[in-house]
């Protein structure tokens, strides 16, 4: 069991991004609270040492996006009505927040692979290289999905 105050260390520099990832992923906020408050409970519970901070950061970003998935996965989300809350806070700038809202909404639109890939490269400023080694794939076939999902932002965002 890891200790209270390593985790909440952790959960104070990286909740916020694991929000996010689960936000995207699942379209409604107190269902994306749930998924953190899952991710930082299975970290307290795992007994891994982590390298670095990346290696701590990239686990998180795996373990959220698995806990998302199975949530997805249930039964309980698949037969229930619910679109609510789509969009993080709007903050002072009405202007600006009505643009975010709009490039939010298209990412949230993504087909399920390109969601995390254009999250990471572009929220978060990771490498393509930095990318393929969290999620296990070839930085050449995250370059061809990450130009997907730019040419499919701008067929929705031209839409709107």
């Amino acid at each position: 069991m890891r200790a209270q105050e390593e985790t909440l260390q952790m959960y104070q520099t990286y909740g916020e991004m694991v929000f996010r990832i689960c936000l995207i992923h699942l379209k409604n906020q107190q269902d994306a609270y749930d998924a953190v408050q899952e991710t930082f409970l299975k970290l307290m519970q795992s007994e891994k040492i982590f390298e670095s901070e990346n290696h701590a950061k990239a686990w998180l970003i795996t373990v959220a996006g698995n806990i998302c998935k199975n949530m997805l996965k249930s039964f309980w989300h698949k037969n229930r009505v619910s679109n609510d809350a789509l969009l993080l806070p709007a903050d002072d700038n009405a202007e600006k927040s009505e643009e975010f809202s709009d490039v939010m909404e298209a990412v949230f639109n993504l087909p399920e692979k390109y969601k995390d890939l254009v999250y990471l490269h572009y929220y978060e400023g990771y490498s393509i290289e930095e990318i393929a080694g969290i999620i296990g794939k070839k930085p050449s076939t995250l370059r061809s999905r990450l130009s997907k999902a730019k040419a499919l932002l701008k067929k929705y965002l031209q839409e709107e």
